[in-house]
């Protein structure tokens, strides 16, 4: 996470500002996951549900996304540049690459946002931004 980030954002105040939100999302990442199995359960109705949203919402975002990124690129006068859309689809394999396995594991039933740790990740974005003690930005 934090080297991709370091690499595209050159603005120290706004990359500090999306690594602290991204400790911050990945500390409570959790949260909304275990409100609706407190709400609708763990059973097999409630999986369908989630994993037909789920699917939903990512068709979306990447309808809207693609449709902004055309938006972009046309004020950029790069909407008809061969070699603008062959950046940007390299940069969505690579990035694909990564997010894929980690959206295909939401479709396991058993499936918990805690399966996964992230807290040398953590540990180690919070040292960069010189949010945790002497001590233990030490232990990272």
């Amino acid at each position: 996470m934090m080297d991709s980030v370091n690499e595209l954002m050159t603005d120290d105040t706004v990359r500090n500002l999306w690594l602290w939100h991204s400790v911050e999302e990945t500390e409570h990442k959790a949260v909304a996951f275990d409100m609706y199995q407190h709400l609708y359960g763990s059973g097999l109705d409630a999986y369908l549900h989630r994993i037909m949203i789920f699917s939903f919402a990512l068709l979306m975002i990447t309808s809207m996304m693609m449709g902004y990124t055309a938006v972009l690129m046309k004020r950029d006068r790069q909407l008809l540049n061969l070699k603008s859309w062959k950046k940007l689809g390299q940069m969505m394999v690579s990035s694909h690459k990564i997010f894929i396995p980690r959206f295909m594991d939401y479709y396991r039933r058993d499936f918990h946002p805690n399966d996964t740790d992230e807290s040398e990740l953590v540990a180690r974005t919070k040292a960069k931004l010189g949010l945790l003690k002497p001590a233990d930005a030490l232990a990272c």
